[in-house]
């Protein structure tokens, strides 16, 4: 009975854990997808702004010249009509080499987003672990309190509710500080998992 207790904790303190990395995940992935969207943006304004490349003038077909006339053997020569004069074509004018394709802008976000284990281990495991272990420890605590008839049924309910609202009100104070991100939405999940 108590293992499955047990087991039924820690399903419910996992899920909410696990539902906040992974729209944690989602997010970055949300932003990555913005900054493609903006540098294809200015892309295609670049394009849209450019002047549209003059097309060379066509070349005309050459135009072979007649073929000679062979006189008669007789000594009468009829009149020959005057050569058309051989068109000159044009030089190829050489089209101008497109300007290369800009670079794309810098992406701040990506750049400080730099993992190594201190910051893995210490800021994201060590921190969903400790809350784990405080909610294990007070689940603990209010079983032996709740058998030993040290807290009423009146009590339970109101000190779980405060507990819980302020573990979501910590983390929802702490969400837009950026440094504090991480943090704040473990704690969110630990008010989450105490609530249950």
């Amino acid at each position: 009975m108590e293992l499955s207790l047990l087991l039924l904790v820690l399903i419910i303190l996992a899920f909410p854990i696990y539902v906040l990395v992974r729209l944690a995940r989602l997010g970055r992935e949300v932003e990555d997808l913005k900054h493609r969207l903006e540098h294809l943006k200015h892309r295609l304004e670049q394009r849209l702004t450019q002047p549209a490349p003059t097309p060379a003038p066509e070349r005309a077909p050459a135009v072979s010249p007649p073929p000679p006339v062979v006189p008669p053997p007789t000594p009468v020569i009829p009149p020959q009509p005057p050569e058309r004069p051989q068109q000159v074509q044009p030089e190829a004018v050489p089209r101008p080499a497109p300007p290369p394709p800009p670079a794309p802008p810098p992406r701040p976000a990506l750049a400080a987003r730099k993992w190594d284990l201190e910051t893995l281990l210490g800021a994201n495991w060590m921190a969903k672990l400790g809350v784990a272990a405080i909610v294990l420890a007070v689940g603990f605590f209010l079983q032996y309190a709740f058998k030993s008839g040290l807290i009423g049924p009146r009590e339970r309910v109101i000190g779980g509710l405060v507990v819980a609202l302020a573990m979501l009100g910590g983390g929802q104070y702490l969400l837009p500080k950026r440094p504090y991100r991480g943090y704040a939405q473990v704690l969110a999940s630990g008010g989450i998992a105490v609530f249950f």
